[in-house]
């Protein structure tokens, strides 16, 4: 009996022996790998260093758009830990779990609204993180609790692991709010809620000039949730559907990824087995920037610079056992972007945006045709042989510093003050358009400049009226004194002469109707009506109507302002562009109309100012001859019509191509070639004394 008793015993011990074994065996050998890469994950730390974003500078090398240091917070909505001796994923955010998070992420609708509400409501009640942040920001819970609530669905919520990952939460703090947080952290016997929270020294964008230069920088913002999708991929029920490492806007590369660098190893979605089971997480660009709108926004890759990361160990420092980070390799730095210079002289567009404030308050105190609300307006100002921009102002403006304050207020302004009137605000031309339908019909040979045609006010077709100017009779009159005096019966039948078609092609070439392709995002191409090239569903009415830029057409400012260069150089289109390179300075095409048909435009436009009965004389200045064409565009009964002024200036070597729009302004003459005069005034640096005074006609 007590034989098998030890049996038993020894068989015990030697299962239990055997067993300790295979544990061993089991640690050391089959998970070996795993708890190495454990142990490696506690010595080691892989951060990511963002780069300096490029400057914008203006033409002297002054700062319009650069970074400077920001006081951020991140947060991190949960942690990995151990429960009941397994690996989880627990939140440090009260009661709001991870997988309330994820499922609130991944619904939609009402269902969405309720879960949102409901998880709103628990971060209130329940999470001392929001309510000692509230109280040492200042502000309200709810406040607090919705910002902390957005940061956790923003851009990785996708599974319980990506709220592992630290995402923005506050940016640009007080300094006492960030040394506040940094003490708690700091402190072992400290807040336990700030554990979730981490400090980081950013970089956030200012734009010294504020609005005078907002439509041309444009601003900075975040990575959208559906970019990083694009850029990375995304796990679809368990299945990798890869990024394109690529987002491209307006047919232009706006947002690249190296391919084999170490902006792809940061990206990209990764996998990997743990006790048997597959686990999925994804890289981030935790802090990427991007441009939206203006020059931020077209030349974004190379303003943005390049990511890296970066390896840190702890290891010991000493006898006391003291422990710090230390890099792994070669710390090599983040390449910061690339700084760019612009064409325009910030000062020389600080007056000129300072003469459109002080021209349009005139006009509201006038009360002409909006009933004393403040007007909209445009100006640009170009070199008609390089295409480089000198000033471009589209007011109202915004602030890019003050963008995400503003953004409700500016929505509701009627004056649309986001939008960049001079790249795409789209108009009818009015009679901007005759000096492009004069120039098209004397090249193509319908009309000589000494042909004539009879205006008596007004032609009847099919018991329709096409009235001239006020009903003026001009009576026989050929090209020039049409242009001069804005004559529309002539271009009626200098119009019908050419065709709707050919019309349509000078209109075109001279770039009506597509984008000109200038290097700030957002531009819009305008409308040419297809039937007038087609001929299909087209009358003669409607070629009138084409012919003194009427209709269903519109333009962009920057159009008219390639078009007008066309006339001023020779007949070269010109690529319209802010950036100072000379590589942009090329022609992008060559009309070469006849140098007759070329000089008999000139002349006429140059009547329409220096002429005594030009409809712009009160553009005239003593020091040089200007020429140019004002337009009163009808676009809607019983509103009034949008103001156009049109030049360039010196007549004989022009330097620069001045366009003014004043939408609903009445009269080019009388509002807007006023305008310009004070603009060339300011930009060739002449005194007031300079300017002719004239009455306007029109």
């Amino acid at each position: 009996m007590f034989q098998k008793r030890v049996l038993i015993l020894a068989c015990l011990f030697a299962c239990g022996f055997v067993l300790i074994v295979a544990r061993l065996v089991q640690l050391q050998v089959m998970d070996s790998e795993e708890y190495r890469q454990q142990g490696a994950s506690r010595r080691h730390r892989l951060i990511q260093i963002p780069p300096r974003r490029g400057k914008i500078l203006d033409s002297r090398g002054r700062a319009l758009a650069e970074d400077q240091p920001s006081y951020d917070l991140w947060l991190i909505p949960a942690q990995v830990d151990y429960v009941d001796g397994k690996r989880a994923v627990v939140s440090q955010l009260g009661e709001l779990s991870p997988d309330k998070i994820v499922r609130l992420a991944r619904s939609s609708g009402r269902q969405r609204e309720l879960d949102y509400d409901l998880a709103f409501r628990e971060l209130v009640e329940t999470s001392s993180l929001v309510r000692n942040l509230a109280q040492l920001m200042k502000q309200e819970d709810e406040a607090v609790a919705r910002v902390v609530l957005d940061a956790c669905l923003d851009r990785l919520a996708d599974s319980e692991q990506d709220l592992t990952v630290p995402r923005l939460l506050f940016e640009n703090v007080e300094p006492r709010v960030y040394l506040a947080v940094e003490k708690e952290r700091g402190n072992p016997y400290g807040d336990p809620a700030f554990q979730s929270l981490e400090t980081h020294v950013g970089m956030r964008r200012v734009y010294p000039a504020g609005e005078i230069m907002g439509h041309i920088t444009g601003y900075v913002g975040r990575l959208s949730r559906e970019e990083y999708a694009t850029l990375r991929g995304e796990w679809v029920d368990g299945n990798r559907v890869g990024g394109q490492g690529v987002i491209s806007y307006q047919g232009r590369t706006f947002f690249a990824l190296e391919p084999e660098g170490e902006e792809m190893q940061i990206v990209r979605l990764r996998q990997r087995t743990r006790r048997g089971e597959l686990e999925h997480y994804a890289g981030y660009f935790a802090n990427e920037t991007v441009g939206r709108g203006g020059v931020e926004q077209y030349y974004n890759q190379r303003l943005r610079g390049r990511h890296v990361q970066r390896l840190l160990r702890l290891e010991k420092t000493g006898a006391g056992g003291q422990r710090q980070l230390s890099c792994v390799g070669e710390p090599h730095p983040a390449r910061d972007g690339v700084d760019i210079r612009l064409t325009i002289d910030l000062e020389q567009q600080r007056k000129i945006h300072g003469i459109m404030l002080e021209e349009l308050e005139k006009l509201r105190l006038e009360h002409r045709g909006r009933e004393g609300k403040p007007y909209a307006g445009v100006c640009l100002l170009m070199n008609p042989e390089t295409g480089a921009i000198y000033a471009l102002i589209s007011v109202p403006g915004f602030d890019p510093n003050t963008l995400a304050a503003d953004f409700p207020e500016l929505l509701k302004d009627e004056r649309t003050p986001l939008l960049n009137r001079v790249i795409a605000g789209q108009y009818p031309p009015g009679s901007v358009m005759k000096p492009l339908i004069a120039l098209g019909a004397l090249s193509e040979g319908v009309i000589q400049p000494d042909t004539t045609f009879c205006c008596e006010g007004v032609i009847t077709l099919k018991n329709h009226d096409f009235i001239c100017m006020r009903r003026v009779h001009h009576g026989n009159i050929n090209v020039e004194d049409a242009l001069r005096s804005s004559c529309n019966v002539f271009f009626y039948h200098a119009g019908q002469a050419l065709g709707s078609k050919k019309i349509f092609k000078w209109a075109w070439d001279l770039s009506l109707g597509h984008e000109t392709g200038i290097d700030i995002s957002g531009e819009r191409p305008g409308y040419l009506p297809p039937s007038a090239m087609t001929g299909r569903r087209w009358s003669t009415g409607q070629t009138y109507h084409f012919s003194i830029g009427q209709g269903a057409l519109t333009v962009t400012p920057l159009q008219m302002a390639v078009a007008f260069a066309a006339i001023a150089n020779g007949g070269r289109i010109v690529q319209p562009h802010v950036l100072d390179s000379p590589q942009l300075s090329q022609s992008r095409a060559e009309l070469a109309p006849p140098t007759e048909a070329l000089e008999t435009v000139r002349l006429g436009m140059w009547k329409v100012v220096q002429d005594p009965h030009g409809s712009a004389r009160k553009a005239r200045l003593r020091s040089f001859d200007i020429a140019g064409k004002t337009g009163s565009a009808e676009w809607k009964k019983a509103k009034a019509t949008h103001a156009w002024f049109g030049c360039y200036a010196p007549f004989e070597k022009p330097e620069v191509v001045c366009i003014v729009l004043v939408p609903e302004g009445n009269f080019g003459g009388g509002t807007c070639a006023p305008i310009a005069k004070r603009i060339l005034q300011a930009y060739f640096g002449l005194s007031e004394d300079d300017a002719v005074e004239e009455e306007a006609v029109g």
